[in-house]
């Protein structure tokens, strides 16, 4: 048992507490704890693994309790992580709006067939794009390592003379 506690009411508690989901085996262990403190149970989770928990839980009168939808970041970490998640999309919007300030017709005229979604239009442009942007390449490179820019577009960054 992870936590025995009182609510408002007075009543008591036997928390089994699950970093990740609820199994059969942790319903069974809040089901088992409870008998030996005489409290209610309690199974907090991320979520559930399968039906078979929620149809043993309601037979053995386990209450349970999923987080994942819960806010669980302390304030000052949220801002931390908004702050920097801001920073990273403002830096990556300036450095493609200055790479991008002025397209050329011709660069203009890749993108266009890159954005039409077919596969062989696009393998058969990013050579040319970067070639007529090179600053573009860099950005689409620097992408792709975060995961961003599909394989393939990277494999023909890569072969491409522009560095």
């Amino acid at each position: 048992m992870d936590v025995l506690a009182r609510d408002d009411n007075g009543d008591c508690w036997a928390v089994e507490v699950k970093s990740g989901y609820a199994d059969i085996n942790g319903v069974r262990q809040a089901y088992v704890n409870s008998r030996i403190t005489n409290c209610k149970p309690i199974l907090v989770a991320r979520s559930y693994s399968n039906d078979e928990v929620l149809e043993l839980a309601g037979q053995l009168g386990v209450k349970l309790l999923f987080l994942d939808d819960m806010f669980t970041v302390d304030p000052i970490e949220l801002k931390v992580f908004m702050e920097d998640s801001m920073e990273t999309v403002f830096i990556d919007y300036i450095t493609l709006r200055n790479c991008v300030r002025e397209i050329t017709p011709k660069a203009e005229f890749y993108l266009r067939l890159i954005a039409s979604g077919e596969r062989k239009i696009g393998y058969e442009c990013v050579d040319k794009l970067v070639e007529e942007m090179p600053c573009l390449g860099k950005y689409l490179r620097d992408r792709r390592v975060s995961g961003i820019i599909a394989r393939y577009m990277i494999d023909i960054l890569s072969r491409s003379k522009v560095k």
